[in-house]
């Protein structure tokens, strides 16, 4: 299941499910709710969504720091004016 977001603070996520993103659910409890019911064609048990919840939460983390690569020049041209 990718949960891509919900809430009132909107933010870009993809790796982090329990945190909240862009659009489409108020809460993770509902967004694992419904997606029970649409994927699966079952009706979780308050103690389910808790579960799965507490799971989703347990695999948020810290985001890697990206460092883009410097890439050569190409002789005979620069972007560069003198």
């Amino acid at each position: 299941m990718i949960v891509t977001g919900w809430g009132e603070k909107n933010r870009e996520n993809k790796n982090n499910s329990s945190i909240p993103g862009t659009y489409v659910f108020k809460d993770l409890n509902e967004a694992v709710r419904i997606m029970a019911k649409v994927q699966l064609n079952q009706n979780s048990s308050d103690q389910q969504v808790a579960d799965i919840v507490a799971f989703l939460g347990a695999l948020t983390g810290a985001y890697p720091k990206i460092v883009m690569p410097r890439l050569p020049a190409t002789p005979g041209t620069t972007l560069l004016t003198k």
